[in-house]
Parts: C-alpha cells; structure tokens; sequence
C-alpha cells in the first residue's frame, strides 16, 4: 500500500485533490491483481503515470482517428478509431480492449462498447468501477511475470515500444562497431518499387551513423541518432 504522500512523490506533476481521488482505487487495484512486490508496483505506477501524465489525463488528446481500421486492435468499422481512442488512467484503446476492459468490470462485452465515455469519469465512492483503465487491461494480459526479470524497461511493454526500442539502440550501436547494415525483421519479399534500401539479410558495410526511431503506442516517441566516435 502507497501513501498519499508517495504517490505525490512518484507523480509530481499530480495536485493533491486528483492523487487523493486515485489513491485508494490504485491501493485496491494493486491488492486485488498481485501488484504486491516493490518491482510490480514500480512498473505498475510507472505505466499509470507515463499514460495519464501523472494522473491529469484520463482521454487521449489525439483524435483517435490514427487508429482507424487498425484490425490489431480490432477496428474494423468505421469510427473505431476515435470511438474506441484512449481511455482511462493505462489508456484502453481500440475495440478489442473496450471488449476486454468492459467484461472485467461489468462482465459484459457489449456494456463499454456501446458507451466508451464512462471508461475514464471517476465513481463518487472507491469501488471496481472507479477503477476503468487501471487493471482491467492488466487482468487481461498478466504480466506479473515479467516484472521480475526486466532490465532497463517497462514490463507492459513487452507488447510494445519501451523493451523494444531498447533492442533496437542495442542494435544500431552494435552495426556501428561491428559493420553492418541489420536486415528488416520478418521480411520475406521486397516490393522493388521499395528500392535497395530494404535489406532482408544482414549486410556487411561501414556504418557510421544510425538513426533508431521508437514510436509509442500512445505514448512518447523518440528518435535517437548513434555515431562512431570519428564519424
């Protein structure tokens, strides 16, 4: 259990009357699903915090319309995108977490999907529904597991962009020392019109300079350029 006065620590940029609105729902959320060791509840707050801006943001400010008939997230109609955009202190986007979230609190698929808005508006009293976006995501996809065994990056990102823009860093500086262009994950078949820049295979070559982009789903984006240190 965290005290006001550290959950003003660990978010700063959180008032009094908003961190105090949340604590207990965050204590509950923590007891309820395990959260219960220091690297848990690390990654735990630390998500929360990233995706809500220290508790102030409980909607995205994008449209939503990026997300569009992204059918990884299970938007498929029209309107998905901005129907179905962030909501909620973790930011529950997309139809297929609107689905996931709204069967954990209510156990109904149907009840946040036909009324997306009540995901981030706040109960007068602590109870589960004053929870929407903390845990349900987290019920969802337990992700305990990792919180134990992380280095360097958050444990919710395993999906995402955090632990794999580190990989990705790992990577550039690792062509700049050793000499070669990396191959693009996964690829099978390159489309000429694409030109030669899309390699399938590691390719031998001086590197001097790479540019690493990790664009948060979400959340922050970040480009970082690597250099050898004569370049």
């Amino acid at each position: 259990m965290i005290t006001l006065e550290q959950l003003r620590q660990i978010m700063p940029y959180a008032d009094a009357p908003r961190a105090a609105l949340y604590l207990v729902p965050l204590n509950e959320a923590m007891a309820e699903y395990e959260i219960n060791t220091p690297r848990r509840q690390c990654a735990f707050l630390a998500q929360v915090a990233h995706e809500s801006g220290s508790l102030r943001y409980v909607r995205e400010l994008a449209s939503g319309a990026a997300y569009e008939y992204r059918k990884d997230l299970g938007n498929t109609m029209a309107g998905d995108g901005k129907r179905y955009k962030g909501r909620g202190l973790i930011q529950i986007t997309g139809r297929n977490n609107y689905r996931l979230c709204s069967l954990a609190l209510y156990g109904q698929a149907e009840m946040l999907l036909a009324k997306p808005e009540p995901v981030p508006v706040p109960l007068p009293a602590p109870s589960r529904q004053q929870r929407p976006g903390t845990t349900a995501y987290g019920a969802a996809n337990p992700l305990n597991q990792y919180a134990a065994v992380t280095v360097g990056a958050n444990p919710t990102q395993t999906l995402g962009y955090d632990a794999a823009g580190i990989v990705e860093a790992c990577v550039a500086l690792l062509a700049i020392e050793h000499g070669f262009a990396p191959g693009t994950l996964n690829t099978r078949v390159v489309d000429a019109a694409c030109g030669p820049q899309i390699r399938i295979d590691n390719t031998s070559r001086r590197v001097r300079v790479a540019l690493s982009n990790s664009f948060g789903f979400g959340g922050n984006n970040c480009c970082l350029v690597f250099a050898a240190a004569d370049a």
